[in-house]
């Protein structure tokens, strides 16, 4: 008895600590009175004491109710109290089987086989048994005790359609497992006592959804309970209920978002295409428009050397490689003006170039942004060697955001370019 407690005291502190921790998963948006639900329903139930498997199965069937109220938290935790009751059919034996029988009970371990039986006020089955000195008829040797029970528990429930999903759905079908404790009260009838006690409970409801706000569910339930429930004592540890009900479930204020469908991989590159290639236009725009060497700016001065072979157009040395934000990729005209810098240092073989790369502070950390600028010259630093630039005339370092060489922040996301 006092381990049964224990263990399911154990059970109980889990379940309030699980509690604690999806109360903190509450979603956005998702207020007090928003996605409750209220269901009830109705089955059958089968007891398992320590000498129920020796009646037949048909005989151990009962019937059960529930009804309960609860609360999604959010679209993959919720909570319901429920409420649940009935009677369940417990079979023992007139002689008892190495255990004994509670309370003020007529069956006591070493009565007599005539004072055993008081047939007119119990069920029995099995073969009768004949007095072989009086002629007298005795019932089956196993006897009924119908257990007659309420009880209230509070169950965890998962959805695990969204779980594994990641985010919200209305779904056809939604697969919901729980565990849950509570207390049950048992009722004393013509065979067992008034008894009372603690319970844990696992399941699995499977929701229906007709509409928004209605679903019919089919659940399994096994309740785990106090081995002297039905009133006789033997060697097991616990005792069992096992349900199966079914019944209609109403949602109140169902109100969580679903996000919209998908995009596959394809699309969302020709999006990140799309949006860089306007950045760069942007760029572009902004480089034709705006003085460079605006006040305020603290860009390294540089003495632009132009040169012009025969039949050649001007060649000259780019000042800046400018990048999209929080990217080291090498987009647009920038392209071009890295191949005007190949150029450039193809035609003076004796000249190298310093690439010196920054971050915006506004974006991002300094830890992030220092890593950010280092990539940054070495997408630089590899498109001049891929096309024949010896690396021993190519000189980096990068500073992150720890300098910023020009006023407007968004300006800073660049490589300079200084010959040498």
């Amino acid at each position: 008895m006092k381990s049964t407690k224990k263990l399911l005291l154990l059970a109980s502190v889990a379940i309030f600590s699980s509690g604690a921790l999806f109360a903190q998963s509450l979603e956005s948006g998702n207020k007090a009175k928003n996605n409750w639900f209220i269901s009830i329903g109705g089955g059958a139930n089968v007891y398992q004491g320590e000498q129920d498997d020796e009646a037949p199965f048909g005989d151990r069937i009962g019937w059960s109710g529930e009804l309960s109220i609860g609360k999604w938290f959010s679209p993959v935790v919720g909570s319901r109290i429920q409420l649940y009751g009935g009677q369940a059919k417990g079979w023992n034996f007139a002689i008892s089987q190495q255990g004994y029988y509670l309370g003020e009970n007529r069956f006591k371990v070493g009565e007599d086989w005539e004072q055993l039986y008081k047939p007119s006020d119990l069920t029995w089955i099995g073969q009768p048994t004949v007095n072989p000195t009086t002629g007298e008829t005795y019932p089956g040797d196993m006897f009924q005790q119908p257990l007659k029970h309420i009880s209230a528990s509070i169950d965890v429930m998962f959805n695990l359609n969204n779980l594994f999903r990641g985010y919200y759905k209305e779904n056809a079908v939604d697969f919901i497992p729980f565990i849950g404790i509570g207390y049950m009260q048992s009722f004393a009838g013509d065979a067992n006592p008034k008894l009372n006690g603690l319970l844990g409970k696992a399941g699995l409801r499977t929701n229906f959804n007709v509409v928004k706000n209605l679903s019919i569910f089919l659940e399994l339930q096994a309740d785990l309970l106090d081995k002297e429930m039905d009133g006789y004592v033997g060697n097991r540890t616990f005792d069992g209920m096992f349900s199966a009900m079914a019944g209609v479930s109403f949602a109140i204020n169902k109100n969580f978002t679903t996000p919209v469908d998908a995009m596959s991989q394809a699309e969302i590159d020709r999006l990140n295409a799309s949006l860089n290639d306007l950045q760069n236009e942007v760029y572009s725009l902004q480089e034709k428009t705006q003085n460079l060497e605006r006040r305020g700016n603290v860009a390294p001065t540089v003495e632009k050397v132009i040169i012009k072979e025969s039949g050649k157009d001007e060649l000259y040395m780019p000042e800046y490689i400018r990048f999209p934000l929080s990217s080291s990729e090498i987009l647009g005209d920038e392209i071009s003006k890295l191949d005007m810098a190949v150029q450039y240092l193809k035609a003076t073989p004796k000249s190298k170039v310093l690439l010196i790369g920054y971050a915006d502070k506004k974006t991002g950390n300094p830890t992030l942004n220092m890593k950010l600028s280092e990539q940054r010259v070495r997408s630089v630093f590899r498109y001049l060697r891929d096309r024949g630039i010896a690396e021993s005339r190519i000189i980096t370092e990068w500073k992150g955001d720890r300098e910023q060489p020009y006023r407007d922040n968004e300006w800073n996301r660049v490589v300079i370019m200084v010959e040498r």
